[in-house]
Formats: structure tokens, C-alpha cells, sequence
């Protein structure tokens, strides 16, 4: 909390100072007093980050903006490079400032003024919101120095377990392009949250096999009961249609008799097809099912 302070009584020495210039006559202006009150934070303002309070949208459980606050924070806080301030940080100093009214406020100007209030340069701002039961949240990276968003990431899941999931990946793809290489590189390889989240999945799995194994044999062994009786009903069909095909060939029959056989014979062969596809369909999609 004190290097808080010390970086804002620089600012405004130097603030202070200009203007007090300014009015004495020299070639100089508030805007650039400001300006040089903010560089006099150095690269230690350039490394400082915010993590604004999530705002909670309406229909929104009242204890889901502060976890995904809490999530944002912590995972923010693994980049050994950034200095990061907490939302209640944040509202503590704004408090003794006299501009607790800042918190919430989304617009520009009041990001920037709490970003120079706080003398950092960076800060994290985001929103969550219900449509039904999905949960939308909306994460972006505000430059105070430029007085503009430089990201925008959106989350989607029906619950804080879903959510939270999402978080690490999102965090680091935000302030990614804050960090050196080689930590970057650290930050994104290494996320214990997805190892252990593979891990749970991968015993669920496991279980999950165990316990399917007689249901994948049992539809194994059905897909290829249905494969047989397709292929023995279809060779049954073949020999009816060559049995009525001969009496429809045959010169001794008689016209009428001969008709008969050559409707049966198509009915069989057309009944007997269909019957036959209908089977080994049934059977390769238990089989495939049972693999």
C-alpha cells in the first residue's frame, strides 16, 4: 500500500510542479503536466495491473461475480512480472481518495482516472451476465495510457465449476502480450488447473470403461446376431427368387400359374431385400456402437 502512495506523490510533485510552471509563464500545458506526472511512475507503473471487481448482470447469483473475481485475481497474480491489485485493494484506496464512486463506473475516463489514481497502467474490467441458464462473461484489457480496450475475451458455461475451467487460458491470453517471452511461454505451458482437470476426466474414463465393458460386448455380440440373420435372409431370398424364376421359365405350366409364380418370386425377392438391408444396417450399428 505504500508503494501506492510514494508512485502518486510523485505523479502529483511533478503535476504540481508543472503546472505551477505553467503559470509562471512557461511554454507548457496541464496535458503535458499530466503526462509527465504519469511517466514519473516509471516502468514500475508499466508493470502494474488492476483487477477490477466483476459486475454481476441482472438474474446473475449474487456470489458468482465475486468467485469469478477471486479466480481472475489469482490466476492474473502467477505472472511473477506483474504487479497485481486486487479489486478490495483497489476499493480501499479509492475510499481514502474520496472517489469510491469510481468502482462503478465502466466508462474510459473513469478506468483511467482509477488506473492513475492507483498509478498503474493496466487493468483487467469484466462482466457477467445470464442468458437462461448460461452464464456469459466478458473479460477486457483496459491501457490507461492509450484510454482504450486492448482485448476482449467472452466465457460461456452454465456454473462457476464450468466457468472456472475457462478462466487460466483466458487470463494468460489477456495479459499474454504483457509479459516476456520466456514467461509467457512459462505461464501458458504450465496450468495445473487443466492437468488436474485431465486427470479427473481420465479416472471418470477409466471408471466409465470398467463399467460399460459388459454393455460394449453385449451390443457386439447383438450388431453380429443382426449381421447373420441379414446375410442367411438374404441368401433365403436368393433361392426363393431362383426357385420362382425356374416355374415362371418353365414351358409346361400353364400361362396363369406361371403369372402367380412370377408375382411371388418378385414379392419374396423385394420383401426379402429390404428385410435383409434393414438387418445388417441394425448390425453394423451395434457393432459400431459396441467398439
Amino acid at each position: 500500500m505504500c508503494q501506492f502512495y510514494l508512485a502518486k506523490f510523485k505523479r502529483r510533485f511533478f503535476v504540481g510542479a508543472l503546472v505551477f510552471l505553467n503559470f509562471a509563464g512557461w511554454p507548457t500545458s496541464l496535458r503535458a503536466a499530466q503526462q509527465l506526472g504519469a511517466d514519473a511512475a516509471g516502468p514500475e507503473g508499466d508493470r502494474r495491473l488492476l483487477v477490477m471487481a466483476v459486475k454481476p448482470g441482472e438474474q446473475v447469483p449474487p456470489d458468482l461475480a465475486p468467485a469469478l473475481t477471486d479466480l481472475v485475481t489469482g490466476r492474473a497474480a502467477r505472472a511473477k512480472s506483474l504487479t497485481v491489485i486486487s479489486s478490495s485493494e483497489i476499493g480501499q484506496v479509492l475510499n481514502l481518495e474520496g472517489k469510491k464512486q469510481l468502482l462503478g463506473c465502466s466508462q474510459n475516463a473513469c478506468l483511467t482516472d482509477i488506473a492513475n489514481t492507483m498509478g498503474a497502467r493496466y487493468v483487467i474490467f469484466g462482466r457477467v451476465n445470464a442468458l437462461g441458464s448460461l452464464k456469459v462473461v466478458q473479460l477486457r484489457l483496459f491501457d490507461a495510457s492509450k484510454a482504450r480496450f486492448l482485448q476482449r475475451i467472452t466465457l460461456r458455461g452454465e456454473d462457476i465449476v464450468a466457468l472456472s475451467d475457462q478462466i487460466p487460458a483466458s487470463v494468460d491470453s489477456l495479459i499474454g502480450g504483457l509479459l516476456d517471452p520466456s514467461e509467457r511461454r512459462a505461464l501458458l505451458a504450465l496450468r495445473p488447473e487443466r492437468k488436474a482437470v485431465s486427470a479427473a476426466s481420465s479416472q471418470s474414463d477409466r471408471r466409465h470403461d470398467r463399467g460399460t465393458g459388459q454393455d460394449s460386448n453385449s451390443l457386439l455380440l447383438a450388431g453380429a446376431g443382426s449381421v447373420g440373420l441379414g446375410v442367411l435372409l438374404a441368401a433365403g431370398t436368393g433361392l426363393a427368387g431362383y426357385y420362382y424364376n425356374a416355374q415362371y421359365s418353365d414351358p409346361s405350366l400353364a400361362y396363369p400359374e406361371r403369372e402367380r409364380a412370377k408375382n411371388t418370386g418378385s414379392m419374396a425377392v423385394i420383401g426379402g431385400g429390404a428385410g435383409s438391408l434393414a438387418l445388417l444396417g441394425i448390425g453394423a450399428v451395434l457393432i459400431a456402437l459396441g467398439l
